[in-house]
């Protein structure tokens, strides 16, 4: 019995019109006549599924750009990026990191705080932190931008705040040492690099040296 090959898909047949062009143009050579016109008259705005061959990932792709997808290579491979079957491909693992709107993720604290937490989005499987970001840049550019903003006041008004402290112990040591009390020695110092409180130099030192490896005050 004679097993009849499935049909190939629109993206399948682009990608051997590809192949066909490319093996024509060897067998003929630099000075024969090398144009070989393929028309599909097809609607072209119909979406098509490609897979990346590196990672199985899959696209969709209008019809008339087939031909341009299909036909971009890996700049340090010379390989083809895209293939028209998906058996061609890598097998595809989705990731596990949360889109940071997506209602388990851990900026959903944040976001209820700052009234961005009414519309989550259901992205449950990006592959790594950047890819996190550069979903969140393109798929919800005001939120990331809201969010971002917020982490950007809060880092100041922490870092006023630590200064605030330094300010205070160094008036504590000058108000000491005006009545002849080495305050210094007992005020209570934040560590420049952390916040963190220490008892008068010889235990912002004593901090420094542990925590940062650092010997400078």
């Amino acid at each position: 019995m004679v097993t009849e090959k499935a049909p190939e898909t629109q993206a399948e047949r682009v990608a051997t019109i590809r192949d066909i062009e490319r093996e024509a143009a060897r067998l003929a050579g630099e000075d024969a006549p090398q144009e070989i016109i393929f028309k599909d008259i097809s609607p072209g705005r119909t979406k098509m599924p490609l897979w990346r061959i590196r990672d199985g990932r899959e696209i969709q792709v209008p019809k008339y750009m087939l031909a341009n997808v299909l036909g971009k290579r890996d700049a340090a491979t010379g390989e083809y990026i895209f293939t028209g079957t998906k058996s061609d491909a890598a097998e595809y693992k989705p990731g596990t990191v949360l889109c940071f709107l997506h209602a388990d993720s851990p900026e959903q604290v944040i976001l209820s705080e700052i009234g961005l937490a009414a519309n989550p989005c259901r992205k449950a499987t990006l592959r790594n932190n950047h890819s996190k970001r550069m979903h969140a840049k393109h798929r919800h550019k005001q939120e990331w931008e809201a969010y971002e903003e917020y982490l950007g006041d809060q880092k100041e008004v922490e870092a006023i705040k630590r200064q605030d402290k330094q300010l205070e112990a160094t008036l504590e040591i000058a108000r000491g040492a005006q009545n002849g009390y080495d305050s210094k020695a007992h005020a209570t110092i934040p560590c420049p690099q952390c916040g963190q409180e220490c008892k008068g130099n010889t235990g912002l030192s004593a901090h420094v040296r542990g925590k940062h490896g650092d010997v400078s005050e």
